[in-house]
């Protein structure tokens, strides 16, 4: 059993308290390796479940990072990045509509 002071006392970064912690760099480009891997599989998959939900932004944008973390997929994903694009500003432009029948609907109410 450890002391009780000693996790303040250990300058290892894994018994620092998150406050103290430094940022973690996986999705910065400047960082190369194992990690950055990791973590372009995990944004891929991200947005390919954002997909299945039809949350065209959010997939759109995290297929962004991925091409961001490595430009080699730019153009394996350029055509996927077209649709998302047409898809998120067709999903905004309904959701804009939705908001201002919404607002039409409110002022209405008031109007009586």
């Amino acid at each position: 059993m450890p002391k009780p002071g000693f996790a303040k006392s250990c300058s290892h970064p894994a018994f620092r308290p998150a406050s103290e912690s430094p940022p973690r760099p996986y999705l910065s480009s400047g960082f190369h390796g194992s990690a950055n891997i990791v973590a372009k599989k995990r944004i891929s998959r991200r947005s390919a479940a954002y997909e299945k939900q039809e949350k065209w932004h959010d997939a759109l944008e995290d297929l962004k990072k991925v091409c961001e973390l490595d430009p080699s997929q730019q153009m394996k994903e350029f055509s996927r990045i077209k649709e998302l694009e047409v898809k998120a500003q067709k999903q905004f432009e309904a959701d804009k509509d939705k908001m201002v029948g919404q607002l039409k609907e409110l002022g209405d109410m008031f109007d009586r």
